[in-house]
C-alpha cells in the first residue's frame, strides 16, 4: 500500500520541482518536507502542525486535501496498531555475556583480593607476640604462670620459640641459632622459691611472649646416723626414751576470702599441688618434715599440733620435729 510519504514524493518528482525549490514556495524548512516524504512523523512538535504541513503541501504538489488526510490517518492507525502490538510482546530477558573485558574485570578483582588478605594475614603475624612453649621441666605455653617442685639442684629448659625471635631467660639472651628450639643445660637453682622468667621478644615490634616458671627446690640433708651403742650401751635407752617423746605433726590449713596456689609437702610426698578454693580447708599429718609454699601467704592460715604459725611468699617454709618439738627452718 503506497504511503503518504511516497504519494507526495512521487507527485513532486513527476512535476519536476526539487526539494530546495518546493521548500521555498511552501516556505516549508526542507527537514519537515523530507521527513514527510520518509513518512517520519515523529519529528513533528504536534498533531496540529503536521496536518497543517500536508494541507499546504497537498495543495501545492495539487493532491487532494482530503485524499492526502485519508491517507495519513490510514497510514497512522495502522502505525497505532502495529505499535501496540510490540508493546505487548513479552520482554526477552537478556543473560548477562561474559565478555572479554568481564572477565579480565573478575580476575582483576579476585588477584587484588587475594593480594590484600596475604598482605593482612603477614602484617598479623609481625605485630602478634611471638609463640613460645616450654617442654622442660614442665610443659606451657606463653602468656602462662606455673609453680612446680623440684628435687634437683640443676635442671634443664628446653622448649619451642618462633623462628626469627629473640629469647631472654631471666633477662640474659639464649642464642637460639634460628632454630625453633632451644635448650639449656644445667640451669643452677638456689635452695627454696626460683623464679625464672622465659621471654620471647619479636624483633620488628617489639612485641613479646612470656612464661613464668616458679621452681620450689627443697634441699635434701643428708641423714647422720651414728650407731654409738657399741661404745655405749646407755645410749640405747637413750634411743628408747626418744622414741617415746617422739610426736607428729597435726596440720590444719584454711583458706581465706580469696584462692590461693598451695603446694603441700609431707614426709618428702608432695601431697597438694593446686590452687585452693576460698574457705576451703585441710588436714595433714607429718611424722619428720612438713613443707608448705604459696605465693599468696596472707591467704592461708597455718596451724600445727593446735599452734598457729606464718610463712613468707619467697621460699619454702619448712617444718620438722626435733627432739619432740615443732621447728621452722
Amino acid at each position: 500500500m503506497l504511503s503518504l510519504g511516497d504519494y507526495l514524493k512521487t507527485k513532486r518528482q513527476q512535476k519536476g520541482i526539487s526539494l530546495v525549490q518546493a521548500s521555498d514556495q511552501t516556505k516549508i524548512p526542507q527537514n519537515l518536507l523530507r521527513s514527510l516524504e520518509n513518512s517520519n512523523y515523529d519529528i513533528f512538535s504536534s498533531e496540529v502542525y503536521l496536518r497543517g504541513f500536508i494541507k499546504n503541501y497537498a495543495k501545492f504538489l495539487g493532491i487532494d486535501i482530503s485524499k492526502a488526510l485519508a491517507i495519513y490517518r490510514r497510514e497512522r492507525a495502522q502505525y497505532n496498531e502495529e505499535s501496540l502490538k510490540d508493546s505487548q510482546k513479552p520482554i526477552k530477558e537478556q543473560k548477562p555475556v561474559l565478555t572479554p573485558g568481564r572477565l579480565v574485570l573478575i580476575l582483576t578483582i579476585t588477584l587484588v583480593i587475594i593480594v590484600i588478605s596475604f598482605i593482612i594475614i603477614q602484617v598479623n603475624k609481625i605485630i602478634q607476640p611471638p609463640t613460645l612453649e616450654l617442654t622442660e621441666p614442665i610443659q606451657t605455653t606463653a602468656p602462662g604462670e606455673s609453680i612446680t617442685e623440684v628435687r634437683n639442684e640443676t635442671i634443664t629448659l628446653s622448649g619451642k620459640v618462633e623462628v626469627g625471635s629473640k629469647l631472654l631467660i631471666n633477662g640474659n639472651e639464649v642464642t637460639t641459632n634460628n632454630l625453633q628450639e632451644f635448650r639449656v643445660d644445667n640451669y643452677k637453682l638456689n635452695p627454696g622459691s626460683n623464679e625464672i622468667y622465659i621471654i620471647a621478644e619479636s624483633y620488628y615490634f617489639s612485641k613479646k611472649s612470656e612464661i613464668k616458671l616458679t621452681l620450689i627446690f627443697n634441699q635434701e640433708e643428708e641423714d647422720l646416723n651414728f650407731d654409738e651403742t657399741e661404745d655405749n650401751p646407755s645410749d640405747e635407752n637413750t634411743q628408747v626414751n626418744e622414741e617415746e617423746n617422739q610426736i607428729n605433726m597435726e596440720i590444719e590449713i584454711d583458706i581465706g576470702e580469696d584462692e590461693a596456689w598451695l603446694v603441700v609437702t609431707i614426709d618428702d610426698e608432695i601431697k597438694l599441688q593446686d590452687v585452693a578454693d576460698a574457705q576451703s580447708h585441710y588436714e595433714f599429718e607429718a611424722s619428720d618434715t612438713f613443707t608448705i609454699y604459696s605465693p599468696r601467704p596472707q591467704m592461708v592460715s597455718l596451724k600445727i599440733n593446735g599452734e598457729e604459725y606464718t610463712f613468707g611468699s619467697q621460699s619454702a617454709a619448712i617444718f620438722k620435729v626435733i627432739n619432740g618439738s615443732v621447728v621452722q627452718e
